[in-house]
């Protein structure tokens, strides 16, 4: 499974495997740069698009690979297009049939087409309401003082997540 970020990949293993009561390495496993957690008995890999490209490089057909999943392939990069190319080119001259590259954002079904039909999967998840709060700029106040002033008024007023965007105008 192609993960574009290391923390994202390292992350998305130690949950996976925390949900099959395993440490990560046994069923699921990463590898990311200088960093790798698999063993003969993982089955999903999480890696980043470097290591995705350099095992391409070193076998462009991914002998061994039966699936390979595009996570957050929505946010493009010129790796994860790569890898995308390759994972969905046709069958081997020796009949092996092809590596299909799955997505889970609905929005690429023109590019599952262009890949010989890989199937869609869509995970709905679970949505949560996002409320926008903007705050008047007052820069003759230092900006951590107004962050924190934010962010104490919107915990008194709500319950939940808080997420802080600041936006500096020159």
């Amino acid at each position: 499974m192609l993960e574009p970020r290391r923390i994202a990949a390292v992350s998305a293993a130690r949950w996976m495997a925390k949900t099959l009561g395993e440490e990560v390495g046994h069923t699921l496993g990463y590898s990311i740069r200088f960093d790798s957690r698999v063993s003969e008995r993982t089955r999903i890999e999480i890696v980043t698009e470097g290591i995705l490209t350099r095992r391409i490089q070193a076998d462009p057909g991914l002998d061994g690979v039966a699936m390979v999943i595009f996570d957050e392939f929505h946010e493009r990069s010129l790796q994860a297009d790569l890898g995308w190319r390759y994972a969905s080119m046709p069958t081997q001259p020796e009949g092996r049939p092809q590596n299909l590259g799955h997505v889970r954002h609905p929005g690429l079904r023109p590019r599952c087409r262009f890949a010989g039909g890989a199937p869609v999967i869509s995970s709905g998840g679970y949505p949560f309401p996002v409320e926008e709060r903007y705050r008047p700029d007052d820069r003759q106040r230092p900006l951590q003082e107004r962050i924190t002033e934010a962010v104490l008024t919107a915990l008194g007023e709500t319950c939940g997540d808080i997420l802080v965007f600041s936006a500096r105008r020159r």
